[in-house]
């Protein structure tokens, strides 16, 4: 997210030109696709410091600031101007980097902007120890008010003395958190539900949380940022019940993510199918999803569904008779685990074509 002193800057400066240059932070995603109906993902692949064309306007993505910078393509030299607006901005970036605070070192570690050399002799200035194991949390509150993420929690997260709490966009929130030796994730999960059950009780809102691998250098906290984003983003896929995600506990989900969509369409329709349809309604999901959390104990199973064993047993059986499947078997459980979850993966992907579709229309 753009310093707001950075912010206004920008716009002195770009106010200068002889055409109106208009700016986005290329991370805030609800403000670049409500300009350039352009989804962030859909820049990342785009090469920097090259006018494009975006629909009816001109358009240049800038690595340092990470802004996008557009005007009307019909406006006399608009190629020109936004190349000169790019310059402008560049150089007064790197001028502005003498008044960088810590926060604003750890935000551009975070985000892959600073490798190598620049990265260690920053971490040196501003002592960033290499000597901690150390973890990145991912905070994420979709909320429609005007308070940001970090407005939110920065009086409500319990932080040790080396630990470090970054706004990164208005609706994200990422923290640095020491780990002692003997911390495990098990022991991450249970501080994230601690802090989600405050923040509902204090502000009745619902956060989401991503946990990274643990790191003890900086230049891995990036890959660790990058994990505690990835894991928000296939925990909501995969296990949408769930509100904390941890990198290391996907191993599945993060597998399944990576099997392209010719593949696993073939495999999920050998089970759902329309013959299956209406064996495979949401009563009958619930059941299976249930036996197979309960580690395929019949007695626990039922327990959880309130229903007798015997009629878990008959459930079972149908869906053995139907695809040949006996989900009391191991090796059959786990067959039909894969195949339910990439059949979450391919609704995941119907979904975002419709949406895609229901926008353009």
């Amino acid at each position: 997210m753009l310093e707001s002193h950075f912010m206004e800057s920008m716009k002195m400066l770009l106010a200068g030109l002889s055409a109106k240059v208009s700016f986005l932070d290329r991370d805030d995603e609800s403000e670049v696709y409500a300009a350039l109906s352009m989804h962030v993902d859909q820049m990342r692949d785009m090469t920097e410091g090259v006018v494009l064309e975006a629909g009816n306007a001109l358009m240049i993505l800038a690595r340092q600031p990470r802004v996008c910078l557009y005007l009307d393509r019909d406006v006399p030299g608009a190629s020109d101007i936004l190349l000169l607006a790019s310059a402008l901005i560049a150089r007064y970036s790197v001028m502005d980097r003498s008044q960088e605070n810590t926060f604003t070192i750890y935000r551009r570690i975070l985000r892959g902007e600073l490798t190598g050399v620049e990265l260690s002799a920053l971490a040196k200035d501003y002592q960033i120890r290499r000597d901690l194991q150390r973890s990145v949390m991912v905070f994420h509150i979709p909320s429609e008010d005007t308070s940001s993420a970090y407005d939110i929690l920065r009086d409500i997260v319990p932080m040790e003395r080396t630990d470090v709490l970054v706004d990164m966009d208005q609706h994200s929130v990422a923290l640095v958190r020491d780990c002692r030796e003997d911390d495990s994730v098990t022991d991450s999960i249970q501080f994230a539900e601690a802090l989600q059950e405050t923040v509902m009780g204090e502000t009745a809102k619902e956060m989401l949380v991503g946990i990274g691998e643990s790191f003890r250098f900086p230049e891995e906290m990036a890959r660790s940022f990058r994990q505690a984003q990835d894991a928000i983003m296939v925990g909501r896929k995969f296990i949408p019940e769930q509100t904390v995600f941890a990198y290391n506990r996907l191993i599945l989900e993060r597998f399944l993510m990576g099997i392209p969509e010719n593949c696993y369409r073939t495999y999920q329709d050998m089970i759902f199918n329309p013959s299956t349809k209406k064996l495979f309604n949401d009563e009958m999901m619930l059941t299976i999803d249930t036996f197979l959390r309960k580690d395929l104990s019949v007695s626990d199973a039922a327990r959880q569904l309130y229903i007798h064993r015997n009629t878990l047993l008959y459930r079972l059986d149908k869906v053995e008779h139907s695809t040949g499947l006996d989900l009391r078997k191991f090796e059959d459980a786990v067959v039909f685990k894969i195949l339910m979850e990439l059949r979450k993966n391919s609704r995941g992907q119907d979904n975002k074509s419709k949406r895609k579709e229901d926008d353009e229309v």
